[in-house]
């Protein structure tokens, strides 16, 4: 079996990687934090690679990519925090693009690891806050279709002001 280097998964995941920030909802309102990274490539070959080289994460058919012979694009995801923090640690010296962004993911999975997914308790609303900052700061740094459009950031705002309500 083929293996790339880091340097190379880097390189793939500054062009064509993304994060993703997202507030976890539940019944009772936003309680916690889902991060994930993933890489888009229309060569599942390449994808695949990738995994087997790091053991972790999944590819899978993501979409169709406009163009005249509509070729079938694939994605790379990773969301297990463990895993997420594993990737983002071996490219974060190694990404120009994506560098704040990296350093950003790290602060904000630092901030929620005592309140990982499968435990009962929700994350305090004083952590909350600060990760809702970091995901505006992250913004700052996306471009094209995970970009500032896309994340609205007064809805963000919101949910701060909530939490802030929720913490006085």
């Amino acid at each position: 079996m083929k293996k790339v280097s880091a340097d190379c998964i880097a390189g793939f995941f500054d062009g064509e990687g993304y994060i993703i920030s997202i507030i976890l909802a539940r019944e009772t309102g936003p309680r916690g934090v889902g991060i994930y990274i993933g890489i888009s490539n229309n060569n599942i070959k390449v994808l695949n690679i990738i995994q087997k080289t790091l053991g972790y994460g999944k590819v899978s058919f993501s979409s169709f990519c406009k163009g005249e012979e509509h070729n079938p694009n694939y994605s790379y995801d990773v969301y297990k925090k463990p895993d997420v923090k594993k990737f983002i640690n071996m490219v974060k010296n190694k990404v120009i693009i994506k560098k704040e962004e990296c350093v950003i993911a790290l602060k904000i999975l630092k901030l929620v690891e005592p309140f990982r997914a499968g435990r009962k308790q929700k994350t305090p609303d004083n952590v909350m806050i600060k990760v809702v900052e970091l995901i505006i700061e992250m913004t700052k740094y996306k471009s094209g279709k995970n970009g500032p459009k896309r994340v609205k950031i007064e809805k963000l705002n919101k949910i701060k002001n909530q939490y802030k309500e929720e913490w006085e």
